[in-house]
């Protein structure tokens, strides 16, 4: 393959990924419209210089960005007949099967999205007689792959039309038994939707023939070729809305051909793929359901599908439960033998033991089945637990709290040993489905036992999952005092616990403590006497850091919230006092002081009431609350999104710097030049210049002031970040109060690519009422022009430069893997009209102007693009202008096409 065939494939690959990543920006940055992409894409079909894997991928792109390329019937029509026309020309030519494939699935696709069957009856026809065309190949070798894709595309149209193809039932029938092939499963699966939607729709008839549904299988109601429609398509003909509520068939109508034709897909299933298999079971399942037909077709589903290890095919016989709840097709018990069956994976035996559960089947087990449900080493965290409430689900008499828990022994041993992770995780959690199934005395000491004595007591890191545990319990239990007789146990043991000792544990045992403190039935009395022994025999206090101090605070405040304090003043009044006195940290001295003064100077009552107050009002409206003594302001939302934008930018000027390239670069050697450039780690910048102006009038909110103003704006992927601009102070006084002085910003913009862009910008501020707002601006548009820059030189040596670099990408064109590029256009200007469309457009980036023989002058522009490329165009003029147009970044071609067309058609208007 050559370069530029090499080059080619990858233009279009990076096309097809442009395109696919944003469809619209893409169309934008083209300066064109969707059926122009459209056409290019068609057109790059026919080049000889692609492979047929790229256009593989440009057809995928078609089909993918269909919706917004072809938004008009014309273009629809003339999509599907330019891939018609390629079909058949690759077809001619013997092409890729694997490319035909796909032409075939981009035109049904186009066809599905578009609608034409409504739009468009002859497009329509048009692409489904071609689809008849290669399906009716039957048993033709070369083109298996081919007619394997022409029937899925066939039943797709099924899916979304039902019963469009109705009539051609017999002849989709008859195909599905001659084939040979491996691509059978594609017909039988084709003919079961359509027997599937045909079945269905002729269910909901109000007359129904006895011979009605035989006729589908055995009548010819058509010729294959072409598909008839309707001449009028009623709005609910072919809908989806008619597969609504079916009913079942009468009794009168004969079934024997019906049943035949189910019968012959059920043989099929051995040979097809498990999701044709599983599709298939559910349309020939909902069909004998909804007919009636007798339950012995599906007698031998579950044995040829229980010796399959595959999960989807074993799923089979549970989905047939649904529809045959009360036939011998499902053996319960051969599903509760499969739940512990070695040969089986971990997804069968927890798909079984879920199926068990469900409340359609009663499974009754004996004390071997729950011997053999017991878990093993080997079984992992969810089968356990599975297990678990497999066993309680089912309510085994004679089975003890003891037996349950003997279910988590792997999971209980490795709390005990003070492992982390997964398995602790499991082990509180069968816990608390052991309590919630069985909450009475014994399990309440068998769990405060191993909770207590094995967890907490060996390994105090497990204390919050055991406050998750109790937090679960009150939820699932509200009424159950075994949280409180848990906090118990474990406050009278970290009680019992000598204070220096439990300096290691010490964050542990306050979360504890803290969680007891908002217990009212609780006996707070060792709590207390912890906190004083610990302050009076360790110097936790002066050492202390900011998270246990406030940890200690927070246990004040639930007992003076939820104790009683008569019976802890003093404890906690020694507590709080000596916080205040002795703590390192100030902010903790601080929160103290402000508690030890409400329990010194207030009663209980409004200590309860203030506290009650503070826990439920927000952090900002606390001292609110506190002053005025009531809790009736409401919450204000942190930021407040607003619809319309108060504020618009308005740029006034464009800038550049490239300060640091000029200075390095060298323009004695263009090699080094070019080098130079290339490497620079300091790329040239884009700077903005914006006035931010008051745009009031579209909103009703009365504001004069903003603060804290936050300008934030999200640059493409192509751009590099661009700085928050933090602005103070804004008035949006109007009148004789506005006041003088204009509000400027700068951004600053660093390409990655020369690729014009819509920055989206968005505003956060401050206002005199106490509010936080944020606001989308109108996004900054970015347009090819903006991003020109001068050649990195000074003015006089920017001529020599030009020339230079004009043959070192002339002599780079003629290489195998140069990215540079030249081409010729022309402009409808004379010499004497194109001089003003310069100055206007170009001037800052002329280079020199030049007289050439035959009264003709030549226009030299040279501009560089951030970050290292250039744009060199010579303009001669005759009676017309050719422009030539050289760079060394041919991906910017078509926007150097649009932009001098673009202020070409501006001026020849005018």
């Amino acid at each position: 393959m050559s370069s530029r065939a090499l080059q080619e494939e990858q233009r279009w690959k990076d096309t097809v990924t442009l395109m696919k990543r944003d469809a619209d920006g893409f169309i934008q940055s083209k300066g064109s419209n969707g059926e122009e992409c459209a056409i290019d894409l068609l057109q790059a079909l026919y080049s000889e210089d692609m492979s047929d894997a790229t256009k593989v991928m440009v057809l995928g792109a078609l089909q993918e960005m269909s919706p917004v390329l072809l938004t008009v019937k014309t273009s629809i029509e003339q999509a599907i007949g330019t891939l018609i026309g390629y079909f058949q020309e690759v077809t001619i030519n013997d092409g890729s099967t694997f490319l035909r494939s796909q032409i075939l699935v981009s035109m049904t696709t186009i066809l599905l999205i578009g609608n034409q069957l409504r739009e468009q009856q002859s497009v329509f026809i048009d692409v489904t007689n071609l689809l008849f065309d290669v399906v009716s190949k039957v048993n033709h070798g070369v083109s298996r792959t081919l007619r394997e894709a022409a029937c899925r595309c066939l039943e797709e149209i099924e899916v979304t039309y039902p019963g469009v193809m109705m009539n051609k039932l017999d002849h989709f029938y008859a195909m599905s038994q001659l084939e040979r092939t491996h691509v059978r499963q594609a017909y039988v699966s084709l003919f079961n939707s359509a027997l599937n939607n045909a079945v269905r729709m002729k269910s909901r008839q109000q007359a129904l023939d006895k011979d009605e549904i035989s006729d589908l299988l055995t009548e010819r109601k058509e010729p294959f070729k072409p598909l008839m429609l309707p001449d009028v398509l009623l709005p609910d003909m072919f809908s989806l809305q008619v597969i609504g509520t079916d009913a079942s068939l009468p009794d009168h109508v004969e079934r024997s051909e019906l049943r035949g034709a189910v019968m012959k897909s059920l043989d099929n299933l051995s040979v097809m793929t498990e999701p044709d298999a599983v599709r298939a079971l559910k349309k020939l399942s909902y069909i004998c359901n909804m007919c009636g037909l007798p339950m012995e077709i599906f007698q031998k589903m579950p044995r040829n599908m229980t010796s399959s290890l595959s999960l989807p095919l074993f799923h089979i016989q549970l989905y047939l439960a649904k529809y045959f709840t009360e036939s011998d097709v499902i053996s319960v018990q051969s599903i509760l033998r499969h739940t512990t069956h070695p040969a089986l994976s971990l997804g069968h035996h927890l798909f079984c033991m879920q199926f068990c559960m469900g409340d359609t089947l009663k499974v009754s087990l004996d004390q071997d089945d729950v011997h053999q449900l017991k878990p093993t080493v080997l079984d992992s965290l969810d089968e356990t637990l599975t297990k678990l409430q497999f066993v309680i689900s089912l309510q085994v008499e004679g089975i003890t709290t003891q037996n349950l828990l003997s279910y988590l022994e792997s999971s209980m041993t490795s709390v005990s040993n003070g492992a982390l992770g997964k398995s602790s995780v499991a082990c509180f959690r069968g816990l608390f489905t052991i309590f919630l199934s069985d909450p009475s005395e014994t399990t309440s000491k068998a769990l405060v036992h191993f909770i207590v004595g094995e967890a907490v007591s060996q390994h105090p890191h497990f204390a919050d999952h055991v406050l998750n545990f109790i937090s679960c319990i009150k939820e699932g239990l509200p009424e159950s005092e075994f949280s409180s007789q848990l906090l118990q146990s474990m406050t009278d043991f970290i009680a019992s616990v000598l204070p220096e000792k439990s300096l290691a544990n010490l964050e542990y045992f306050l979360k504890i403590f803290n969680a007891a403190a908002m217990e009212s039935t609780i006996q707070l009395k060792p709590v207390t006497t912890y906190l004083q022994d610990l302050f009076s025999s360790t110097s936790v206090l002066e050492d202390s850091s900011w998270l246990l101090g406030n940890q200690m605070i927070q246990i004040c405040h639930n007992l003076m919230l939820h104790a009683s304090l008569p019976s802890l003043f003093t404890s906690v009044g020694e507590i709080l006092f000596a916080l205040v006195t002795c703590h390192s940290d100030t902010n903790i001295r601080d929160v103290a002081r402000f508690y030890y003064s409400m329990l010194i100077y207030l009663s209980e009552e409004k200590i309860k009431a203030i506290l009650t107050s503070l826990e439920a009002s927000s952090s900002g409206q606390s001292l609110t609350n506190l002053v005025t003594g009531t809790n009736a302001f409401p919450v204000a939302a942190p930021v407040l999104h607003l619809q319309q934008p108060i504020l618009q930018l308005k740029r006034l000027r464009r800038g550049y710097n490239c300060k640091s390239l000029t200075s390095a670069v060298d323009t004695n050697s263009i090699t080094e030049y070019v080098k130079t450039v290339a490497a620079n780690k300091d790329p040239p910048q884009i700077l903005l210049d914006f006035e931010i102006c008051n745009n009031m009038e579209n909103t009703d909110l009365e504001l004069t002031r903003l603060y804290a103003i936050v300008l934030s704006v999200q640059s493409p992927p192509f751009y590099k970040d661009v700085d928050d601009v933090h602005i103070p102070y804004f008035s949006l006084e109007t009148g004789d109060n506005c006041p003088d002085d204009r509000c400027l910003v700068s951004l600053t913009i660093v390409p990655k690519e020369p690729s014009p862009a819509d920055l989206q910008t968005s505003v956060m501020f401050s206002s005199t009422d106490n509010h936080t707002y944020a606001c989308t601006l109108t996004p900054i548009v970015l347009m090819f022009q903006d991003l020109f820059l001068p050649l990195p030189v000074p003015a006089d040596e920017r001529a020599s430069l030009f020339d230079q670099l004009w043959c070192y990408i002339d002599a780079q064109c003629k290489g195998n893997d140069s990215q540079c590029i030249q081409s010729v256009t022309t402009l409808p200007f004379d010499a004497t009209s194109l001089r003003p469309v310069m100055e206007r457009n170009l001037s800052r980036y002329i280079i020199v102007t030049r007289d050439i023989e035959g009264n003709a002058d030549e226009i030299c522009v040279g501009i560089l693009l951030p970050p290292r490329w250039h744009l060199l165009i010579s303009m001669k003029t005759t009676d017309v202008t050719i422009a030539t147009i050289s760079t060394d970044n041919w991906r910017i071609l078509p926007l150097v096409s649009h932009y001098l067309k673009s202020f070409t058609e501006e001026d020849v208007v005018g």
